[in-house]
């Protein structure tokens, strides 16, 4: 097996760090939703209000979660210089592009980080589709 190149190693790095937040995030909306089904079994208009937020929070925390894993799977076929993990890593990063411009609206910070991450992680790897085979 060829030498793996220091940038699909810094990449592969960045991916994992970027998964792990990913999942992270959605664990944090997974909480978040259970918090607000809480309040919302107080009952009355407000409580039935917060009840659906929650549950939709929590059903909505599954797409994050689900994402990181693949993305863990997805940088490890990288790591190893498979060319599904490369093909798995750009279809994933594009739909992470997707959500970052979704959330650029919000000006938060992990969006606009998530959509740095997404572009060079992108433009390296299609730069570089010849050393995986």
């Amino acid at each position: 097996m060829a030498k793996r190149p220091t940038g699909v190693t810094l990449i592969c790095i960045l991916g994992f760090v970027e998964a792990l937040v990913t999942i992270g995030s959605g664990l944090y909306a997974f909480l978040l939703g259970s918090i607000l089904s809480g309040i919302g079994a107080a009952g009355g208009a407000v409580g039935a209000v917060f009840g659906v937020m929650g549950m939709l929070f929590s059903f909505m925390s599954l797409i994050p979660v689900v994402i990181g894993f693949l993305l863990l799977v997805a940088f490890y076929w990288l790591w190893k210089m498979k060319r599904s993990g490369w093909t798995i890593v750009m279809i994933l990063e594009v739909i992470m592009l997707l959500f970052s411009l979704a959330g650029i609206a919000t000006m938060n910070i992990y969006s606009i980080l998530n959509l740095v991450l997404s572009v060079v992680i992108l433009y390296y790897l299609f730069r570089n589709k010849k050393l995986f085979k």
